[in-house]
């Protein structure tokens, strides 16, 4: 264990030394020096203390009991010390054992959990979610009309459609901002049924891709792959949706092209109907084989581009990225305003650069992060946006998207109207 401290007044002046490094006995074995600065003497010893006691260095012996011992001797905080200051105080080199509170933490969190809980332990893997939910069988929704009429059909229909439409990101993107993804599949499962019969009209559910798999691999211990095919199971009616990241699948760095296509093909054949893809710099050349791979496989591609702002970020770098997204053969174009810093106004102008450049439908994301994502979903509204991303209200806000249960309300009995049934949520 090596580990530095730090902080006002301090300054390390370090050697290579690291976790697993070998330190020499002989001549010349510091690891770390630390030079501490203060108002006072006293104010400079009591942070150079403060350093020493919060060091973690185990597996090699150190002199800081030593040095403490010496900053804290009275003769040398009043200035009385001289060159044989240490031959004649030799309890200075007595330096006491000093505690691992980390080990002492994880033994007191480890009794109390193994032995000291009795009885029956309480079982929390049963989610308390209403019951009686009964989807017929002949249940129609947009899922529907995209496996009869396919993706380009699906986007003449959401550009015919005055009243807005809505895409429910609870599953994902709202529980990934707000919880870090680790809603578990079997919490889903309860709930699968209510969605599936009040979501019928929603245009799609995003639920996968992003840090679905980064998140069940790697905290939950599931498969992401047994989620996708479940909700697929339980969800038939309403078109699922994901995110990809381009080039980069849903991982953090590149793969190759028969990587993404191969998982491109398995999202469609295990249930994905509509893939948002992106990449984080705008290069469409991190979205080329995704797009591409989306269309063989008969998926809706909503080709994204990433919303900042800056000298070169206008509305004509806006409306270029888009028709260049449209000309490699997007089917409908998503603003993903990941970072919550479209403004209402600005939201406004953009949503009508992009309807007089492109002839594929303009979909909206944004997050609450900044608290302006219900009044910029509103101006895009009026500017003609044809799909919006909300959250059920209480997976919603914060750094989340706004809730759906506000827009539907708002939109009511108005000419975009969606029609959803606000009883349901």
């Amino acid at each position: 264990v090596y580990r530095t401290s730090s902080g006002n007044g301090i300054r390390l002046d370090g050697g290579n030394a690291s976790a697993g490094t070998t330190i020499s006995p002989y001549y010349d074995s510091l690891m770390v020096k630390i030079i501490s600065h203060g108002r006072t003497f006293n104010d400079a010893v009591n942070k150079a203390l403060r350093c020493l006691k919060e060091t973690r260095i185990k597996g090699v012996k150190t002199n800081i009991g030593f040095i403490m011992n010496v900053l804290n001797h009275e003769d040398f905080r009043n200035g009385n010390c001289d060159t044989n200051f240490i031959g004649k105080t030799p309890e200075l080199l007595t330096a006491g054992k000093k505690g691992d509170k980390e080990l002492k933490l994880l033994k007191f969190l480890g009794e109390k959990v193994v032995n000291e809980t009795k009885g029956v332990k309480p079982k929390f893997d049963v989610p308390r979610v209403p019951t009686g939910y009964n989807v017929p069988s002949n249940l129609s929704g947009t899922k529907q009309y995209l496996d009869q009429h396919g993706p380009e059909k699906l986007a003449k229909w959401v550009l015919e459609q005055k009243k807005l439409l809505l895409t429910d990101t609870t599953m994902r993107d709202a529980q990934q901002s707000l919880m870090a993804t680790r809603v578990r599949t079997i919490d889903m499962e309860k709930i699968a049924p209510a969605v599936a019969l009040h979501g019928k009209d929603l245009f799609s559910l995003e639920m996968w891709g992003g840090a679905t798999f980064d998140s069940c691999l790697r905290y939950l211990d599931e498969d992401p792959w047994d989620r996708l095919r479940f909700i697929r199971s339980k969800v038939k009616n309403t078109k699922l949706q994901m995110l990809l990241r381009g080039q980069n699948i849903l991982g953090y760095k590149h793969y190759s092209d028969d990587t993404v296509r191969a998982f491109v093909r398995k999202s469609v054949e295990n249930g994905i109907d509509i893939i948002r893809i992106f990449d984080a710099l705008n290069d469409p050349r991190n979205l080329k084989t995704a797009i591409n791979a989306t269309k063989k496989e008969g998926g809706h591609v909503q080709a994204a581009f990433s919303y900042t702002t800056g000298p070169v970020y206008t509305m004509e770098y806006y409306s270029e990225y888009a028709k260049r997204l449209e000309d490699m053969g997007a089917d409908s174009i998503c603003i993903k305003d990941m970072a919550g810093l479209l403004l209402p106004y600005t939201t406004y102008d953009l949503v009508k650069a992009l309807k007089e450049t492109v002839k594929v439908p303009i979909q909206l994301h944004t997050h609450y992060t900044a608290g302006l994502a219900s009044m910029t979903l509103m101006k895009a509204v009026e500017a003609g946006v044809d799909v919006i991303d909300t959250a059920i209200s209480p997976m919603s806000q914060g750094t989340s998207q706004p809730p759906t249960e506000a827009m539907v309300a708002a939109l009511q009995g108005t000419e975009y109207d969606t029609g959803l049934d606000l009883a349901a949520f």
